[in-house]
């Protein structure tokens, strides 16, 4: 839809993921970034961003910067919870100063990257290469410079897909205040969320006199 009707497309998606996590995405169709190094204004708006948001965490990048972890496909999306670990390393990266804290100053402004930024918060910033479009005529190059970054900062800070993997995390500075306000939600759901207003045993009388559409949707799941 972006290229047929709006060539320099925006959206911006704001809300929580499946592990409760407030996110906030922000896409741009990648030919209006790269006109005139559009693509450095783009950052130093995600920079004003995330001083007024003051996230734990932050990345900017583009879709061939993906890749699978685990040992299977589709076996979670890397980044859905930090408590997994860092999900790569991506052209800009924003640090909360948990992590700067975590890793320690030095370490972090001695990254082998094209540049490192400290934050107004404590946290940092860090840039792979010049250009997001350098991971597309340089991939090779890219990716050496992203494996030389993960080695600096120690790959147990990054998720490896193996529930079972030794995993280095910060003391999130959200993590009490994430679990109090998923509690309360629990218990006292939204008056305008039909769905949870529907007493647990009214779906169980629904689930066992639908037995075909209740099976479907196991299956489904």
């Amino acid at each position: 839809m972006f290229e047929r009707k709006y060539p320099d497309g925006l959206a911006v998606i704001i809300g929580d993921n499946m592990s409760g996590y407030r996110t906030v995405h922000v896409f741009v169709h990648r030919d209006y970034l790269a006109v005139d190094d559009r693509n450095k204004e783009f950052f130093q708006l995600l920079k004003e961003l995330y001083r007024l948001l003051r996230p734990m965490y932050g990345n900017i990048l583009v879709r061939e910067m993906f890749r699978q972890v685990g040992p299977h496909p589709r076996q979670r999306p890397s980044g859905m919870d930090l408590q997994w670990g860092l999900p790569d390393v991506f052209w800009a990266n924003f640090l909360g100063p948990e992590y700067v804290e975590m890793f320690g100053s030095e370490k972090v402004f001695s990254l082998p990257c094209y540049e490192a930024e400290r934050l107004h918060d404590g946290g940092a910033v860090f840039l792979v290469s010049s250009s997001p479009f350098d991971c597309l005529t340089d991939p090779q190059g890219f990716d050496q410079r992203r494996l030389d970054i993960t080695r600096h900062l120690g790959a147990e800070a990054f998720d490896t897909g193996y529930d079972n993997s030794p995993v280095k995390v910060p003391k999130f500075r959200y993590e009490e205040e994430r679990k109090v306000e998923e509690q309360r939600r629990l218990a006292t759901p939204h008056e305008k969320d039909i769905l949870a207003r529907v007493p647990r045993k009214e779906w169980q009388d629904w689930i066992e006199n639908n037995q075909t559409i209740a099976l479907a949707l196991v299956s489904e799941m």
